[in-house]
Parts: C-alpha cells; sequence; structure tokens
C-alpha cells in the first residue's frame, strides 16, 4: 500500500513538475548498441532509441540488465526520490533504421506503446511482463523469441497473442489446443516454435499468410487443419512436427486435406498428388525410396512446394508428370522440368476389344467405341459413353489398331453405371470378386481370377462383382447401334445361346460370332 501511495504520489509529481526535476545520481542516457543510443525524458515517460543496426541482448535476473532498468535520484525541489526508469515509461519511439529488440530489453517495463514497424527481431523476453503494453502492427517476417510477449495481459485473447490480424505467439506455452480465431489473415513466423501445443484449429477460412518455421519442432501436434485460403508459405513450417494425423493408409503426414507434409510410400513406384492439394512441404518426399514417378492431378493451378519439397535421399529425383499446358507452371513453383500428360495411345487387339483406365479425360477418337461395364440381376450391360473422364475404367471396342486419346480442355466426371476399376499403377490382382478381361478362340470374357493371381499394368482396368458367383461373363456387342446393351448372361444361365444358329458371311455355321459381319438366328448381326 505504502508503495502504490508512492508511485502515485512520484507520478503526479512528474505530470505538474516535469522540468523542475533534476537527476541527481544515474544517468537518463547512454549506448544500448554498438550503433544506437537511447536517452529518456521524464516529463514525456518517453525513452527514445537512436542509431542504427542491432540492440544489444540483456538478461532477465543479473547484472546485465537494460541500462534503463537501473536506479536513479531525482531531485523534486530539495526532496529525493529513488526511480528505477522502467516503472515510468510509457512509450518507446525507435529509429527507422533500428533492426532489432535485444533478449529481456523491457522486461517488467510498464511500457504502454512501441512503434515495431521496421523491426526484423525481437528478443527472447524482450516484453515480457509487459501488461499494459498493446502493439497494433508487426511486419510479418519478424524472428520473434521465445516468450517475447509472455505477460502482455492486454494482448492475449484465449491464450494467444495477436497483433491486429496476426497471430503472433501463443500466451500460454502450456497450452493443449488453441482455436484461432475469426479474422486471422498472418500466422507469425515462429508463432508456435517448439511448443507442446497438441490441436490447432480455425474458426474461418481468412488465413492467407503462415511464417517461417511457424509450426517447427511442434512435435506433439497432432490435429492442424490448414485452411486453403493460404497463399504465402514461409519456409521450414513444419519441420519437426512428427505426430500429425496420417491419412487412413498411414502413408503420409498432413495438415488438414489440402498439405502434405510428409509422404512414406515404402517399396511403390508411383506417387499421385490430389486435386485438391494447396501446398507441398519441405523434405516431403525425402523418406520414398523407390518412386519412380510423381503425378500431379491439378487441371487449373498446381500446388506451392518449399524449395526442398522434391528433394530426394535415396532415389534420384522421379519423373513428374502435369496436366497440358502446366509444364512452365511447374518449372516456375517447383524448379523441376515436368512432362506433360500427354496423348495417350491405346492399342486394340485382335479380339476387337481392351480395357483402358487414362491419366487424363479424353475424346473418343473415331474408330473405337467406349463403354461402361456393370452386373445387373446376374447380367453384364454396357452403357456407351461420349468421352472418358480420367482414372475411370472403360472397355473399348473397335478397330484393330493403335488409337489415340486426346486430353479434354476441361474437366470431365463420369456419370454413368460402372463397375470397372481402373489401375494408375501395376497391381497384382486376385479373388473371387475381380473379372479380367480376356479372349480364347475367339472368345471374349471377363473371367474370374479366384485363387489364380495376375499382374495388371497401369492404363488398365478389372470388373469388380463383389458376391459373384459366375466364373465368367460373355462380352458379345449385340447392336451397333445400342447405347445400352444387353451383352449376355452370364455363363451359368445363358444355356439357350447354345441353340442359337450362327453363321458367317460366308455361310459357313461357326460356334460363335465373329468380328464382322454374321447372321444369327437368320438376322443379320455387325460384330
Amino acid at each position: 500500500m505504502k508503495k502504490l501511495l508512492f508511485l502515485t504520489v512520484l507520478t503526479m509529481l512528474f505530470a505538474v513538475n516535469a522540468a523542475a526535476q533534476t537527476v541527481i545520481e544515474g544517468t537518463t542516457s547512454g549506448k544500448c548498441g554498438d550503433n544506437i543510443t537511447w536517452s529518456y525524458d521524464f516529463g514525456l515517460r518517453t525513452l527514445t532509441l537512436t542509431g542504427s543496426g542491432r540492440m544489444y541482448d540483456y538478461e532477465e535476473t543479473s547484472d546485465l540488465n537494460a541500462p534503463w532498468n537501473s536506479e536513479i535520484i531525482l531531485d523534486f525541489s530539495g526532496v529525493h526520490f529513488d526511480v528505477n526508469i522502467k516503472n515510468y515509461i510509457d512509450f518507446v519511439v525507435i529509429d527507422q533504421k533500428i533492426e532489432s529488440i535485444g533478449n529481456y530489453a523491457f522486461y517488467y517495463a510498464s511500457l504502454k506503446h512501441i512503434n515495431l514497424d521496421y523491426i526484423k527481431s525481437i528478443g527472447t523476453g524482450a516484453f515480457k511482463k509487459c501488461e499494459n503494453l498493446k502493439i497494433t502492427s508487426l511486419p510479418t517476417n519478424t524472428t520473434i523469441g521465445d516468450d517475447a510477449f509472455r505477460g502482455c495481459a492486454q494482448m492475449a485473447d484465449e491464450g494467444v497473442i495477436y497483433i491486429g490480424n496476426t497471430l503472433v505467439q501463443l500466451y500460454e506455452s502450456g497450452k493443449n489446443s488453441v482455436t484461432i480465431k475469426a479474422g486471422t489473415t498472418t500466422i507469425q513466423k515462429g508463432a508456435f516454435k517448439n511448443k507442446q501445443i497438441e490441436t490447432i484449429t480455425f474458426a474461418d477460412n481468412s488465413l492467407t499468410t503462415i511464417g517461417d518455421e511457424a509450426f517447427s519442432g511442434c512435435s506433439n501436434l497432432k490435429t492442424l487443419d490448414i485452411p486453403n485460403t493460404v497463399t504465402t508459405w514461409g519456409q521450414n513450417i513444419f519441420s519437426g512436427c512428427t505426430s500429425l494425423l496420417n491419412d487412413e493408409t498411414e502413408t503420409y503426414q498432413k495438415a488438414g486435406d489440402h498439405v502434405i507434409v510428409k509422404v512414406s510410400k515404402k517399396g511403390e513406384k508411383q506417387y499421385r498428388i490430389p486435386s485438391n492439394i494447396i501446398y507441398i512441404a519441405e523434405n516431403a518426399f525425402s523418406a520414398c525410396d523407390q518412386v519412380t514417378k510423381i503425378v500431379s492431378e491439378h487441371t487449373t493451378t498446381i500446388p506451392q512446394a518449399a524449395t526442398s519439397a522434391f528433394s530426394f535421399t535415396k532415389i534420384e529425383t522421379p519423373n513428374i508428370y502435369v496436366e497440358d499446358g502446366k509444364e512452365s507452371e511447374c518449372a516456375n513453383k517447383w524448379g523441376i522440368a515436368a512432362t506433360k500428360i500427354n496423348h495417350t495411345t491405346i492399342p486394340v487387339g485382335s479380339t476387337g476389344y481392351a480395357t483402358v483406365s487414362l491419366e487424363h479425360s479424353a475424346q473418343i477418337p473415331s474408330g473405337v467405341k467406349a463403354y461402361t461395364v456393370y452386373v445387373e440381376d446376374g447380367q453384364i450391360k454396357l452403357k456407351q459413353v461420349s468421352k472418358l473422364a480420367k482414372h475411370v475404367g472403360y472397355m473399348l471396342y473397335g478397330d484393330v489398331k493403335n488409337h489415340t486419346f486426346t486430353p479434354l480442355k476441361y474437366s470431365y466426371s463420369e456419370t454413368e453405371d460402372n463397375d470397372l476399376v481402373g489401375l494408375q499403377e501395376d497391381q497384382v490382382l486376385s479373388g473371387a470378386d475381380k473379372y479380367l478381361l480376356t479372349s480364347r478362340d475367339g472368345d471374349v470374357k471377363f473371367r474370374c481370377l479366384d485363387k489364380t493371381s495376375k499382374v495388371l499394368t497401369a492404363g488398365k482396368a478389372y470388373l469388380s462383382v463383389p458376391n459373384a458367383t459366375a466364373s465368367e461373363y460373355s462380352v458379345r456387342i449385340i447392336s451397333d447401334d445400342d447405347t445400352e446393351t444387353d451383352i449376355d448372361e452370364t455363363l451359368e444361365n445363358n444355356a439357350h445361346a447354345n441353340n442359337r444358329t450362327i453363321y458367317n458371311i460366308a455361310g459357313q455355321r461357326v460356334n460363335q460370332p465373329r468380328q464382322g459381319l454374321n447372321i444369327i438366328d437368320g438376322k443379320l448381326v455387325i460384330m
């Protein structure tokens, strides 16, 4: 109580007697950097820093305190008072050429306002326990030391320090979870660095900028859902974030649905970058040991990536494939020469049939037709399509030759019923629910793999029929004009088919229709 009364009286003396005070012991000016000087005005309660370069660093509890954290003796008309300057600093004025605030420079000061618009770094504990401090702006890339604003109660909001729309630093270092408030556009450089935070969520999608090392060293961080509104990314944002949630196959760490942190496709040769990804973090592919092909599925803007995102420790840089026209964008953003997902040539063999799954949406060339295949009520059915969607399985029927599929200039999605599964990489298949298109003695069928296994190459498709009992399905185009065509029942239910009379164009009776003209039950049928 006595101390409070003393401070109140002294403050009143400063206000009414500013010009009459005299320093009789101690100093109110000096050096605080190699090229920086300081001076204090009791009447204005203002500390002025003049010069350029970096301020000296100080310590929290030692003789190496900031020079304004020292006792002086004032004379007020013959009355002497012992005063610590830091308790009477309301304002700090800084030369624009000064680059840093030193460690513990204003620790426990009564400071209310300081302009940091030109400061590049703020030291550890620089404003610790400045309970009256409010700062309205700060450069995005300013480096902030640990506990720089700890105890700045006027700036804290739900355990976090904000300056305007910028999240500056975690206020409560032991806090396990944080919801970043609505309207936050920037996360400051090192804002959560080395903190034990476990969960970070966002109240809205205002975020646009994340500074360097924003979450670096957060080894306990398990949930971080970065909004897809971010456009500016710093360096080493997620370094050391080893606990981020993995996807359902536990193959990569991610920061929400839009950011890839670490890919660990052990033993796999291909990786596809999903079209919703907006950012690929530093060293994202460093754990991959055999990846030789990376495909971007982006049809508009390819994602941004850290400088080292495509650095590999175990393999040479793989082939990078992007959508047609994205090669220059890839070179600019990733610094890697990319190959476009080009026109694709598909051979149709001697049977006139093939399966396909393309890397791109495509037009259907003349001389070939494409169908989705599905099973309904124990029967196999087709629906002809007018164009192909990427990564979707189709059956082709047409001229025996190579057919070139030209990429569409727009995104296309398949809407037809389809039990064909397209492959984007080689896969070993087996099981009673998987059927491969095969040909034997002119008969084209989807045959069940059951207990056998087969490697189906990328770009092909297989028929998936869960709970099926048929060992095979026959494939016969009955009419070239039908867009929806019953192909045939399963062999278990098509005994009547054996009673049909089939002749070739030469009038010879045959067991099965052949490609070209056939006479089936007295009707001319084109195969």
